[in-house]
């Protein structure tokens, strides 16, 4: 495959399948290609089940803040903090 870049032909190191051909070769062709891409080292992405611990992770660290009372420690220094900006 060629590609033009600022006027001059530079072709690719790795050989590209031709673009030619019947209506079966076009899904082969599709295949190869995002065969391609996913040889690269791409990221896979996450599963469901990574984003599921995330999630309960999150839930648990808010339920261990509200239910030692921190929540209303950290509401009452802001609620201070606030109050001592709006004397002054």
């Amino acid at each position: 495959m060629q590609l033009l870049v600022s006027g001059r032909t530079v072709r690719e190191s790795t050989s590209a399948p031709a673009l030619e051909g019947t209506t079966m070769q076009k899904p082969k062709l599709l295949k190869a290609i995002v065969e391609r891409q996913n040889k690269h080292g791409r990221d896979q992405g996450q599963t469901v089940f990574e984003y599921l611990g995330i999630i309960v992770i999150i839930v648990l660290i808010i339920g261990a803040i509200v239910g030692s009372g921190l929540a209303a420690a950290i509401a009452n220094a802001i609620t201070q903090a606030l109050a001592d900006i709006t004397a002054n």
